[in-house]
């Protein structure tokens, strides 16, 4: 699976710090047993989604036995791949939208030029080479 930074932070890396294995430790030791299974073997901390990640509290995360861990990511991956997408697709809108606006920004820049021959704030000539640049870009 791919690297995933989310909240600007590496997940890979995050997991093993010193910071998180102080957390899950603790977490796990309250928890005392798997919370799918009750089994108290092999423990360790899942997280429940990433909003939180590197300022998680005890309810965002969920602690399960080694085997529930492999089972719910078997389940879960689907899910996982699905939340990846929508947040590159959030990032591509975002790009878009000024896209946008720079496009409709330009549409109106080569309309008042060519209403008044000029555009507002800038000399004719130099009005000129930016529209000659914008219909040749």
């Amino acid at each position: 699976m791919e690297e995933v930074t989310i909240n600007y932070i590496n997940y890979k890396e995050y997991i093993q710090s010193d910071e998180w294995k102080e957390k899950s430790k603790k977490w796990i030791l309250e928890a005392g047993a798997c919370e799918r299974c009750s089994s108290g073997y092999g423990l360790t901390c899942h997280h429940k989604d990433y909003k939180n990640l590197g300022h998680e509290r005890r309810k965002d995360v969920m602690v399960l036995c080694w085997n529930c861990h492999k089972k719910y990511h078997r389940v879960g991956d689907k899910r996982i791949k699905v939340a990846i997408f929508q947040k590159k697709l959030e990032g591509a809108k975002e790009n878009y939208k000024e896209y946008v606006l720079l496009i409709r920004k330009l549409n109106q820049m080569k309309t008042e030029f060519l209403r008044k021959g000029k555009i507002r704030g800038i000399s004719k000539k130099k009005s000129r080479k930016l529209i000659e640049q914008m219909n040749n870009g």
